[in-house]
């Protein structure tokens, strides 16, 4: 009766992992942050989905490229390494990018498309993939 009970929920789970799975291995969930262009003494208001201390810059944005809804994040490192997650960025909500002494601003950005850089021939269609 356990073996049935084990298969049942094997079967109940396995489709719903593996299509998660697959889900994961598109790239459209591949993102860059923006490091060289902060935007300093300004944040982007109203669209905090998080708020957290972090050792320093870099670990704020490795936390906002983890977080699925982050698109762009507001860091202090002045007294407290304070890291805002913010679920817009400052070109989708341009009226809410404000100066903010103390704060700096990064964009993270979906990665760059290889079919940009390089277009198919002959009338054919490029397709990025995550095995380039």
């Amino acid at each position: 009766m356990k073996e049935v009970f084990l298969l049942l929920l094997m079967w109940w789970f396995l489709p719903n992992r593996v299509s998660s799975d697959i889900l994961r291995s598109n790239c459209l969930h591949v993102r860059v942050a923006d490091f060289e262009q902060p935007h300093t003494n300004y944040s982007l208001y109203g669209h905090v989905i998080s708020n957290i201390t972090v050792p320093d810059v870099i670990s704020c944005s490795f936390e906002c490229l983890n977080t699925q809804q982050c698109l762009s994040y507001n860091y202090k490192d002045e007294g407290i390494n304070n890291c805002e997650l913010n679920d817009a960025t400052m070109e989708t909500r341009s009226r809410d990018f404000h100066r903010r002494p103390g704060y700096r601003y990064y964009d993270t950005q979906k990665a760059p498309s290889k079919c940009a850089s390089s277009p198919c021939l002959n009338g054919g269609t490029c397709v990025d993939t995550c095995f380039d």
